[in-house]
């Protein structure tokens, strides 16, 4: 210390004093610049991570937005399997009107179509999805009870067969004894049955 002292008389005091305030001047720059460049370096970090949230919410989006469009469709082709109608009677009209005309484009004979509302089975609740059974008795020949059962299992409409039983009758032929299942959704005053009477 007392060296710094013998020294400072060869200097200029007020080169000294200008020495030192430049060296604090840097130096508080300095602290001021780090200070920016990291005040700047999270400024860009929440940037980056709002723009990865934003990414992730858009994809998240994107997914959700698919899954909305493929339950649509879904239900969409489910729609078009059910008969719709403002009653029952509506709708058992329907299926029997579908069913006589495959019958009759196999070629086989009816003797009875009669639709019955389908008494639910256990687990089962009435909802979306409507039962009701056609109970029918046909005769004809295997050919001919072939090509319905195509006709059938090959339509739009959502049947399913629950009980069959077959028996010989006259030479070829065939007594044939069917319940078949349908579904129906119902939707007061929309007519839609009829669509179940079209082709």
């Amino acid at each position: 210390m007392t060296g710094l002292v013998r020294m400072l008389p060869k200097y200029n005091l007020r080169t000294v004093l200008i020495a030192v305030a430049a060296v604090l001047l840097a130096a508080n720059l300095v602290r001021i610049l780090n200070g920016a460049r990291q005040s700047m370096m999270a400024d860009i970090e929440s940037k980056v991570a709002r723009l990865e949230s934003a990414r992730r919410q858009k994809a998240s989006l994107a997914r959700l937005s698919a899954g909305r469009r493929s339950i649509e469709a879904k239900a969409a082709a489910l729609g078009k399997q059910l008969f719709s109608g403002g009653g029952e009677e509506e709708v058992a009209s329907a299926m029997q009107i579908r069913l006589q005309k495959m019958v009759m484009a196999s070629g086989i004979e009816s003797e009875s179509i009669r639709p019955v509302p389908a008494a639910l089975k256990p687990g089962e609740k009435e909802g979306i999805l409507i039962p009701m059974v056609v109970k029918m008795r046909l005769t004809g020949t295997m050919p001919e009870f072939l090509d319905f059962m195509k006709r059938l299992y090959g339509d739009e409409k959502l049947f399913k067969v629950e009980k069959l039983t077959i028996r010989p009758f006259r030479k070829a032929g065939l007594k044939i004894y069917l319940e078949i299942r349908g579904y129906y959704s119902f939707n007061p005053g929309c007519g839609g049955g009829l669509e179940g009477k079209e082709g």
